[in-house]
């Protein structure tokens, strides 16, 4: 379960495991079969990643949803590709308070998970928020993240700002300073089920998913979400009972590993998310059972069967089998045999 390239740096990276041979090359030159087990979030292959599948001629390649199949198919990389979802299931039934500053009883609670990078969308996600809510003294964006060796929470805390204080409302006025509030650092599982309790609505605007694991633990805890409505979350996002935003395909312009700008991710639109964040407020506010209905009926569509961890694992044993044709192809002496013949229809030494 590594992004390709990790084969070959792993080792020196990472050490190895006690009592397991110290060589991810190793193990894979040893093994009958080699399959990856991997996501990507834009439409496009990194170059890297297609040369080592090139070098390390995977006998398939399992991604968890219908957008990445459809990537990886589509580059002709030449192994077989299944789709096998994560498991779905509720962060924790046991709730334990998290002590606040504010109260959020009287409030729309709109709440976001993730770890702060680029990719997940919390710039445009704080200017949707900032630019439709203003000074409103009833809505509030709780945003529960971590930082990383790139982001320390003072930097997190300084982007916040950046990005809140690029809406400009009527007569030049500023948004809210207190409309946000960030929870960093790392909480317990029931700390995370009482912010989810306590959401009216989940809402993260991803540049790209191969899954979305917060988007899914938040149906699963019976929150709606606004989400992109692209993207490989929705295979499981229940369109009728969720918030939906528009966005566009762009170029990624982002410098880092693995989003080359061959590649496209999605442009969450904040005009559009304005929109689906007005259209949960007023529900919340005329009627606010309705959005508790809708959470519901959220949390039945990912929990009905199809994203259990045994339904998962079954999916997954099936993945893994690779039939006769696969297993003489295999075979060490019939793959030199084979090299042999491609080497001998090579037209030059580059080749």
């Amino acid at each position: 379960h590594l992004p390709p390239p990790l084969v070959f740096f792993a080792d020196e990276r990472f050490g190895s495991t006690p009592g397991i041979t110290p060589s991810i090359k190793r193990l894979m030159e040893k093994a009958d079969q080699n399959i990856n087990l991997v996501a990507c979030e834009t439409s496009g292959i990194p170059t890297e990643w297609q040369r080592v599948y090139e070098y390390i001629s995977p006998d398939k390649i399992i991604v968890p949803c219908e957008w990445n199949a459809k990537t990886f198919s589509s580059n002709a990389i030449g192994a077989e590709v299944a789709v096998v979802p994560h498991v779905i299931a509720p962060k924790s039934t046991n709730l334990e308070e998290i002590k606040l500053p504010l109260t959020l009883d009287d409030k729309f609670v709109v709440f976001t998970s993730s770890q702060w990078t680029h990719r997940k969308g919390f710039d445009k996600l704080i200017q949707a928020f900032s630019a439709e809510f203003g000074n409103q003294e009833d809505v509030i964006l709780i945003i529960k993240t971590h930082g990383s060796l790139s982001h320390k929470i003072e930097q997190i805390q300084s982007e916040i700002k950046y990005y809140r204080d690029m809406i400009l409302l009527e007569y030049n006025r500023k948004p809210n300073q207190n409309g946000i509030l960030l929870i960093p650092g790392f909480v317990s599982d029931e700390q995370i089920a009482w912010l989810y309790d306590k959401a009216d609505l989940f809402a993260l605007l991803t540049r790209g998913e191969g899954f979305g694991l917060t988007i899914a633990e938040a149906m699963a805890q019976g929150v709606p979400v606004l989400v992109p409505n692209k993207g490989g979350h929705m295979d499981f996002v229940d369109q009728k009972s969720s918030f939906l935003s528009d966005g566009m395909w762009d170029t990624c312009t982002f410098p880092v590993p693995p989003y080359e700008s061959s590649g496209d991710w999605l442009i969450p639109s904040v005009r559009s998310a304005q929109k689906e964040l007005r259209r949960a407020y007023n529900i919340w506010k005329k009627t606010p059972s309705k959005l508790k209905e809708l959470g519901e009926l959220s949390k039945q569509h990912v929990l009905s069967g199809k994203y259990s961890a045994e339904t998962v694992g079954e999916s997954l044993v099936s993945a893994l089998s690779i039939g006769d044709e696969k297993a003489q192809h295999n075979d060490i002496s019939t793959r030199i045999i084979n090299i042999k013949k491609r080497v001998q229809k090579a037209g030059s030494l580059n080749e």
